[in-house]
């Protein structure tokens, strides 16, 4: 998933109470960063195909051995082994013309994609065999993935209710109101579930939803206000959940944040600078990737104090601007340059770290799908239209 996006959502006079931002200052001297080194393997390329106009290719879902992807009003699927085209399906509606599609979803066995049109949307349900969809439509946006924890569903949607930006629908629960529309342009993230609630990161906070306790907005409308918010360090990036109820977020002035999901109690943080990305995790290790090219990893455990040093940190050699994927003993990040790098997930002899393979699109162009990991494929999407699978290192 989960980068930053922007809404922009007008203004009238109501606005979310509270949101508190503070000021995280650098611990320590810097650490000198291993650049990317041409010393490291080639990444080999197994496959590109093109799936979409020249847009920015939606992080892939992978599942049955397929890549399905979005990109425009086009949803494909590509085999993971030999990267051929199984199916796509061209949303253009005869008499609208092209459906703009969101990132898709794997939401009880079935590919969700988001579709929208001028105010109105919903969202096309794919079956993953043969490509076969029903549409739903109703008069709200949804903007972002359908996430799914333990059969519940949450998802962001904007909305053209009157003074009703954003909403946090978690599916048998109660949905919640994230913005009032007061603040005009404002970063959010992905939901995610900790116990019985729901967090979003909205601007300078995470905001939490009770599926069973709604706080009631100052207005007669049937939606709920946050009932807990918990000051971020600067705007929200992203936002990712972990074991044991753990909610990792990232911000736009270099913060990593560990809380309690269940409290809300930070219970680290990390301060490796520059504007980051979206946070990873798998397992104990957490990882993100920034602007400015650099790669860290930490315990999402902290390390018994309130400021925490990476176990490990690298340099990908180009900006980074999407969340890493972790998986067959490697953090994979791609780049602004069309690269996809590939770090050893438990580190090196030292705590600054060459990279250990290099891939490359077979065009530059930036990277515009988070990687993902499947079997012994990673895949990306980029921006000139293409789906990229490389074979692990």
């Amino acid at each position: 998933m989960t980068w930053s996006r922007r809404l922009f959502v007008g203004v009238v006079a109501l606005a979310i109470s509270g949101a508190l931002a503070g000021a995280a200052q650098p611990v320590g001297a810097a650490q000198p960063i291993a650049a990317a080194s041409e010393s490291a393997a080639e990444l080999p390329r197994a496959w590109t195909v093109r799936v979409g106009p020249a847009g920015s290719v939606a992080m892939p879902v992978i599942y049955r051995d397929k890549a399905f992807t979005t990109d425009a009003s086009l949803v494909t699927a590509v085999g993971l082994a030999g990267g051929n085209v199984r199916w796509q399906v061209d949303h253009t509606d005869p008499q609208f013309g092209p459906l703009y599609l969101g990132e898709p979803s794997l939401v009880g066995g079935q590919i969700w994609a988001p579709w929208s049109f001028a105010k109105y949307g919903g969202v096309m349900v794919h079956d993953p065999k043969t490509g076969e969809f029903t549409m739903s439509s109703g008069t709200t946006l949804s903007i972002g993935h359908v996430v799914t924890n333990r059969g519940r569903r949450a998802a962001l949607f904007g909305a053209v209710i009157p003074g009703l930006a954003l909403l946090a629908l978690d599916d048998g629960g109660l949905p919640g109101l994230i913005d009032l529309t007061s603040s005009g342009f404002a970063s959010y993230s992905d939901p995610v579930f900790a116990g019985s609630h729901v967090w979003v990161g909205y601007g300078g906070s995470l905001l939490r939803f009770d599926q069973r306790v709604c706080e009631p907005p100052p207005v007669d409308i049937p939606y709920c206000m946050p009932n807990a918010h918990v000051p971020l360090a600067d705007a929200v990036v992203g936002v990712a959940g972990a074991s044991d109820d753990k909610v990792v977020a990232t911000t736009v002035n270099g913060v990593v944040h560990v809380f309690n999901g269940l409290n809300g109690v930070e219970l680290w943080r990390a301060t490796p600078g520059g504007k980051l990305a979206t946070p990873a995790v798998v397992g104990d290790v957490v990882a993100v990737g920034g602007s400015d090219g650099k790669v860290h990893a930490y315990d999402v455990n902290g390390c018994n104090a309130a400021v925490c040093r990476a176990l490990w940190s690298g340099d990908a050699g180009s900006p980074i601007a999407t969340a890493p994927a972790i998986g067959n003993g490697f953090v994979f990040v791609g780049t602004d340059t069309g690269t996809v790098v590939a770090f050893a997930v438990g580190g090196c002899a030292s705590g600054t770290c060459a990279p250990v393979a290099i891939g490359h699109a077979k065009k530059p162009s930036v990277i515009t799908g988070d990687p993902v990991v499947g079997g012994d494929r990673v895949v990306v999407g980029t921006a000139d239209g293409h789906l990229v699978a490389f074979s692990m290192p």
